[in-house]
């Protein structure tokens, strides 16, 4: 048994809250004098005693909804070989949105976001099995990556990916998340998902095109892995001058940059 979203189960802790809120509400009986009534006192034993075992199975199910619901968001996954469990395992269609332009080569505190993205990648990799469908879709492309491929096996995807650099150029995320969409909503598998690893960046987020994300209607899940550091100024280069008219071969030229 694993967890696909592992950080959810810290949501587990909610599950005290309803027994927490029991105690404080719990409140201390008043002792009223009153004639001694021995059929009276023994019905309000019965009703108190009924009244205690339904609250206390409502606090049961309430702490019961709570943890089933984190469990949920956690996506348990139950990989076994027994025959009594039968085939369990649904095929996925899977396609990571994998974010390679320019700016995924800013190095950060955790590092260079690219190799970020490739161990994020490969850690959901390791979560498919044999049979799922594989797809990679890039903004850029470079080498041997294209802008979409499929792979039959992990490891071919992995080897593809531990040898691609980042580009150095803008890539439109908007428009390869809308291609990875088209193509997932083609599959005949049941299970349908979208992993988008990206630095979020404007560059390569145009908000004008936005909207033609979240428009999409479909069984499609998708999840976001999110590579940037803390907010960091940009930088680019505005303009460029050559500061002489003539260029000339093995002689040193002098450039302005702005």
């Amino acid at each position: 048994m694993s967890f696909l979203q592992s950080f959810f189960l810290y949501g587990l802790f909610a599950v005290s809250l309803p027994f927490i809120i029991h105690l404080l509400n719990r409140r201390k009986a008043k002792r009223i004098p009153f004639s001694t009534l021995y059929f009276l006192r023994e019905l309000q034993k019965k009703k108190m005693r009924r009244l205690k075992l339904r609250q206390i199975i409502l606090l049961l199910l309430r702490a019961l909804v709570i943890g089933m619901l984190v469990l949920a968001f956690a996506r348990p996954t139950m990989h076994s070989n027994l025959a009594l469990l039968g085939k369990t395992n649904v095929r996925t269609a899977a396609a990571i949105v994998l974010d390679n332009s320019m700016s995924m080569r800013w190095e950060g505190n955790r590092g260079v976001r690219h190799n970020q993205a490739l161990k994020s990648a490969e850690k959901i990799l390791r979560q498919l099995k044999a049979g799922d469908q594989i797809s990679l879709f890039v903004p850029c492309v470079l080498g041997e990556l294209s802008a979409f491929q499929t792979f039959e096996t992990i490891d071919g995807l992995l080897n593809l990916l531990n040898n691609s650099q980042p580009s150095i150029q803008y890539g439109d995320m908007v428009q390869t998340v809308n291609q990875a969409y088209s193509h997932l909503e083609k599959s005949i598998l049941p299970n349908k998902e979208m992993y988008i690893i990206s630095d979020f960046q404007r560059s390569s987020w145009q908000p004008d095109k936005l909207n033609e994300i979240s428009s999409k209607e479909s069984n499609i899940r998708s999840f976001l892995i999110d590579l940037s550091d803390a907010t960091n100024e940009n930088a680019g280069l505005a303009k460029v001058e050559l500061r002489q008219q003539i260029v000339e071969l093995n002689k040193p030229i002098t450039v302005a940059a702005q």
